[in-house]
């Protein structure tokens, strides 16, 4: 396990989380978990470990778990068909396993039971069986699991049950090719996403439940079916634990032998940290983008803001939550510290120029600003209704906020308990006719507000009046002040607009994109591209600055996306969603950078 230096002190006493996920170089000693395709499982009688009554029941798992008894419709029966011919079993007795698999013998007593269980502290398993008795397999599971320190627990929400189809795809020289075509023939019949195996020929196909016979036929007439390994409906972990000692998961690989081989009518295992030996690919060979997971928040991530680039090269980053507890990690993700003092869901949390200060607004009517280095909370400013935005000035001398009252506040903090300054005239005048969703503070004498009635507004602090205002024919939903670019990007609708920061003539031009994004940030080096999230869906997009073409699309969040940012060094980027977690995506895969050690990742945290 590779332990991370605090850059900055741990400023409270009981934190959440220490590491929020770690590199993990795990092998599991020769345990393939994702191309066995005959269960090592004898049948009813398992005492009898003959290999006529192996492949009896190797032929019934997979009827019974394929859903049919026709070799034609199921890859996998067809596979354990071939392997038990191979064997010598007599043809007489894989038609009877067919047909009391299939009911045609009279009714099969055995049923297809489904068991959760919690190993490790954090690690989910799912264990199916087909038992005649249940009281029976329930002792010998325990039995089992209590060797391994694990317990029955429901744990069905870690996963996702999909169809999975494996085809063998050699390694010549029109693989990717090859590749390609499966996967596009896949994709007309519902396949969502593949897996290239490591060290195999294997390459898994993954589509929903319902759609895996059509998915299976598709790529059969593509391939003559003579490739396909096994069709079949699997659990596939949602998420894996974003840190393994590799002692644990080799206790993991023994335990799962130990149900499979015992008598306890095992048939099937799953975990979530299954995929800790695979690794993801797509038909290029290039390295796939895969995020890395920072947990920590227990309810949807709101905003999330990178500091600046501090003089040895870091950063830090701070979310805000509904949870109501806003956090910063360090460059690599690792959790720093938690502000503890909100009572609602924290919209807001941005860190001074110097990151000696925090400000953050909350739906508890507050705005307040902390000690970046103890967590201490320093002031608090009280408002008459939600705090949406909140920006520190260049100095860190005063605060700006914005929020459901449609009006914008200025707090002087050598002054906190003075009352504060209004934009735009006295306190009970608007500066929006909606709600203000951003501001920030572009230079000492410049502020600029976004509200949901569609108004980009400049502020001339010296004055506290307008200097000029862009109107958008949508209420903006997010605005990102680039400090590199000097640039403000904003989403509106289904457009991004990148404005200077500045009250310029410098050029402003906007893209329209086929989906509304709830967020967007430009790449602060290069400005060839953007990012954006989306709550029409859960996924991430990569679009070409200059013409807004989408150049990848991105999954990993069980949510909508509601912020998305770049890191100050264009390093990689952060999305937070309604699923409570952060997620790390690195701008160039494949390369060294923080926990990204040159290696490819599995798409779960977990890097080789």
């Amino acid at each position: 396990m590779i332990s991370s230096q605090v850059l900055r002190g741990v400023f409270t006493k009981k934190p959440l989380f220490h590491r929020c996920f770690s590199q993990s170089h795990i092998a599991l000693s020769g345990h393939n978990k994702w191309s066995k395709i005959k269960q090592k499982k004898g049948a009813a009688d398992i005492k009898k470990s003959n290999a006529y009554a192996k492949a009896a029941r190797d032929i019934i798992v997979a009827i019974k778990t394929g859903g049919s008894g026709d070799p034609v419709k199921n890859a996998t029966l067809a596979n354990v068909l071939k392997a038990a011919k191979a064997s010598g079993v007599p043809r007489d007795n894989i038609e009877r396993a067919i047909s009391r698999a299939t009911g045609e013998a009279g009714k099969d007593s055995s049923a297809h039971v489904v068991y959760e269980a919690m190993v490790g502290g954090n690690i989910g398993v799912i264990i199916e069986c087909l038992t005649d008795n249940s009281t029976r397999t329930i002792h010998k599971l325990r039995e089992t699991l209590n060797e391994y320190s694990g317990r029955f627990t429901p744990v069905k929400f870690l996963f996702d049950k999909v169809g999975r189809v494996q085809v063998s795809v050699p390694d010549i020289d029109n693989r990717d090719a090859r590749i390609e075509a499966i996967l596009d023939s896949a994709s007309t019949a519902g396949g969502e996403d593949f897996e290239i195996l490591e060290g195999t020929n294997i390459v898994e196909y993954y589509c929903p439940s319902e759609s895996l016979e059509a998915m299976t036929k598709a790529i059969s007439e593509l391939t003559g079916g003579e490739d396909i390994v096994s069709s079949e409906d699997i659990f596939r972990a949602k998420d894996t634990p974003g840190e393994v000692e590799e002692s644990l998961a080799e206790e993991i690989a023994e335990m799962r032998e130990a149900f499979l081989e015992g008598e306890g009518d095992c048939v099937r295992v799953w975990t979530t940290i299954d995929s800790l030996i695979r690794i993801e690919g797509d038909s290029t060979q290039k390295t796939k983008t895969v995020p890395l997971v920072a947990p920590g928040h227990t309810r949807p991530v709101t905003h999330l803001s990178f500091s600046v680039l501090e003089d040895d090269g870091t950063y830090l980053l701070a979310s805000s939550c509904k949870d109501g507890n806003p956090m910063i990690r360090d460059w690599k993700g690792d959790w720093i510290g938690t502000f503890i003092g909100h009572k609602g869901a924290v919209w807001s949390t941005k860190l001074s120029l110097d990151c000696s200060r925090a400000a953050t607004g909350s739906a508890d009517f507050t705005a307040k600003i902390w000690d970046a280095y103890s967590g201490n909370s320093l002031h608090s400013f009280p408002h008459n209704h939600i705090v949406r935005s909140v920006a520190l000035s260049p100095t860190a001398e005063h605060l700006l906020t914005g929020g459901q009252e449609k009006k914008a506040r200025i707090f002087h903090l050598a002054r906190p308990d003075a009352p504060p300054e209004f934009l735009g005239g006295e306190s009970n005048t608007t500066c929006h006719d909606g709600t203000i969703k951003s501001v920030v503070w572009t230079s000492e004498n410049i502020a600029v507000t976004a509200g949901e009635d569609g108004n980009l507004k400049w502020w001339d602090l010296r004055t506290r009046q307008t200097v000029t205002n862009v109107k958008f024919p949508n209420p903006i939903t997010s605005m990102e002040h680039s400090i590199q670019t000097q640039r403000i990007v904003l989403t509106s609708g289904k457009t991004v607009a990148f404005i200077p920061a500045l009250p310029s003539t410098a050029q402003t031009y906007s893209l329209d994109l086929p989906y509304a994004p709830s967020s967007a940030s430009l790449h602060p080096i290069l400005q060839d591209r953007f990012v954006t999230g989306s709550i029409g869906d859960q996924w991430v997009r990569i679009h070409g600055a200059v013409d807004g073409e989408e150049r990848e699309v991105l999954k990993g969040h069980h949510g909508p996306v509601h912020c998305i940012e770049y890191s100050p060094d264009g390093e990689m980027y952060a999305s937070g969603s309604e699923d409570g977690t952060i997620r790390l995506w690195q701008t160039t895969p494949g390369k060294t950078y923080g926990l990204w050690q040159g290696g490819n990742t599995n798409g779960n945290g977990i890097m080789h």
